[in-house]
């Protein structure tokens, strides 16, 4: 599973990237927006660009962070601020239970699955083999993907 943080104006291009990858290999995800701001090019939609939305066994969390704040203040003024963090903590951990509950769209067949993740690793580049070919062993990964 992932959690990617969409906060800002813009979202942060790596972080873009690294939510693409986790769609094209369908892990689970979990976006948590706190950024009071609205943006985005969708009328009645996310705050966040429209490319990066309506992808499967994917959950948004938002959370206006002023209001939340000021909810909060008096618990982390006392320093009880796992106390203010938990709620929060709460609706991730919810959505990432029902990310998780979702089936997989991905082919049960191994090998299919092992070509998906060899045409993914390609994307960082020749060099990427270079550096996981004995950090990363992709049957071992798709074993556990199962």
């Amino acid at each position: 599973m992932a959690l990617f943080n969409f906060d800002g104006t813009e979202l942060d291009s790596g972080t873009v990237v690294e939510f693409m990858l986790a769609k094209f290999l369908d892990l689970p995800s979990v976006i948590l927006r706190t950024d009071f701001r609205e943006g985005g090019d969708q009328k009645d939609g996310d705050n966040w660009n429209l490319m990066c939305s309506f992808y499967p066994r994917t959950q948004a969390v938002k959370v206006n962070a002023m209001f939340w704040y000021q909810e909060n203040l008096e618990r982390i003024q006392k320093g009880d601020v796992s106390g203010a963090y938990e709620g929060l903590a709460l609706l991730i951990v919810a959505a990432l239970d029902k990310v998780q509950s979702e089936p997989t769209l991905l082919p049960s067949d191994p090998e299919k699955l092992k070509t998906i993740y060899e045409w993914v690793s390609n994307f960082a580049g020749p060099s990427f083999e270079k550096l996981v070919k004995n950090t990363v062993d992709l049957d071992a990964l798709i074993n556990r993907r199962k």
